[in-house]
């Protein structure tokens, strides 16, 4: 995520090798029209093959796959041109950028979190509902067998693995530091 002064935060994917005291360049990514092939394979020229785009931005025709390249300034998906360069690539200078969060999936973590936390919850909804005394029958469920808890942690164990799964987590790779001119004036 790259903060830009007077802008709100967004995805970018910043150039590899392009980064120096003048400033950064980045890839926009974010436009609906990039079809998915052409999207994935610009986001592998930011981070593996910069000199690639060094190449493009200097005229050259260059190939990111057997579908994606890049020649006369556009972007092609096979035959047909699907952006300009221009629009993608942006050169941001260092005065500019305020911050850059680097945004990752947690997964693993996430899932084990939210299987960990869902099992608790429906142990807990079980028991609150149903008491601990499992070979008397309650109102509100009947004759409980030994399984039931067990049915109750399974479930909010799923619920909460898949739940975990889609957590991210972000590290803070640059803060520009405030300095008296940045400030607000009282």
């Amino acid at each position: 995520m790259l903060t830009v002064y007077g802008a709100p935060p967004g995805k970018r994917y910043v150039v590899r090798g392009t980064v120096n005291d003048a400033g950064l360049t980045v890839l926009d990514l974010t436009e609906p029209q990039i079809p998915g092939d052409a999207r994935d394979a610009m986001a592998d020229l930011a981070t593996e093959h910069a000199d690639l785009l060094r190449l493009a931005r200097l005229g050259r025709t260059v190939e990111l796959n057997r579908r994606v390249r890049i020649a006369g300034g556009g972007v092609f998906l096979d035959d047909r041109r699907v952006i300009e360069l221009e629009q993608v690539v942006q050169d941001v200078t260092r005065s500019s950028v305020a911050e850059i969060t680097r945004v990752r999936r947690a997964t693993g973590r996430g899932m084990a979190w939210g299987t960990l936390t869902g099992a608790g919850l429906g142990l807990a909804l079980v028991m609150g509902s149903c008491g601990t005394d499992w070979n008397q029958e309650t109102a509100s469920c009947g004759n409980l067998s030994g399984a039931l808890p067990f049915l109750g942690a399974f479930w909010g164990s799923a619920i909460g693995g898949v739940v975990g799964a889609t957590s991210r987590t972000s590290t803070v790779v640059y803060r520009r530091p405030e300095t008296e001119s940045m400030r607000p004036s009282p």
